[in-house]
């Protein structure tokens, strides 16, 4: 079966990817939108001719969009979560990573979350635009990725050894909850070379499980997803 108007192409269909292309470049630009809204929804494309009935429908639909986004991204980071309990819960990372250390995994796969999740909704070009904006870090492999983690971690380490707490957030009961469980993951660590030690035993532990998870999530949350509608004489290209 090749999956109706549905059909999902992968890399190996060029041909086809190339006859569709050659298609839309026949397409009036005019018509593609209505026509290919019509196939999705399964509509007359008559509903969608004129600008006013096409507008407000397609803010409709942008609306849903936003919203589907918005679950989209707490799904990934949900993802990434629970792919880092599971690296914690192994046995390798239980008797070989201090618990310390053991926060590395949850920061390392969020990031690769929140990277996976910009380019499947805005795209490269708009993820370096947010960052120049937002003056977060742009990170050229993955190497520099856990370097950031790495140092985040030590530096939240020395403010604890420090007795600084300030950046804890939320009502009393929860900052002092957050207090106990800090001072769990940080006992026996009594200086920057101890807590130097743990990251660095951690990271070499965890970076193979790392690669593993991330490349995982990349495969299949970070590329925008295309569906081609097709249909006898009409057909649309959209990209959600």
């Amino acid at each position: 079966m090749d999956g109706g108007p549905y059909r999902r192409h992968s890399h190996a269909d060029g041909e086809d990817l190339k006859v569709l292309k050659d298609r839309i470049d026949q397409t009036l630009g005019s018509n593609r939108l209505s026509v290919g809204l019509a196939t999705l929804l399964g509509y007359p494309k008559e509903m969608f001719a004129r600008e006013a009935d096409l507008r407000s429908r397609i803010g409709r639909l942008a609306a849903v969009q936003r919203e589907i986004d918005q679950d989209y991204l707490e799904w990934v980071f949900n993802r990434s979560n629970e792919l880092a309990s599971k690296i914690c819960d192994t046995g390798e990372v239980l008797f070989g990573v201090a618990p310390f250390a053991r926060q590395i995994p949850m920061a390392y796969l969020g990031l690769i979350a929140k990277e996976c999740a910009t380019a499947a909704i805005s795209g490269s070009v708009m993820a370096k635009i947010v960052a120049n904006i937002t003056k977060e870090p742009i990170f050229d492999d993955d190497k520099h990725l856990m370097a950031h983690v790495r140092n985040q971690l030590l530096e939240s380490g020395l403010r604890y050894l420090a007795g600084d707490f300030c950046e804890l957030v939320g009502e009393p009961d929860l900052v002092l909850l957050k207090r106990e469980i800090i001072a769990q993951i940080m006992h026996g660590l009594n200086g920057r070379e101890d807590i130097e030690h743990v990251l660095d035993n951690g990271i070499r532990i965890l970076q193979p499980k790392l690669n593993a998870a991330a490349a995982e999530m990349r495969g299949k949350f970070k590329h925008k997803t295309t569906i081609v509608l097709t249909g006898t004489r009409e057909w649309m290209m959209i990209s959600l």
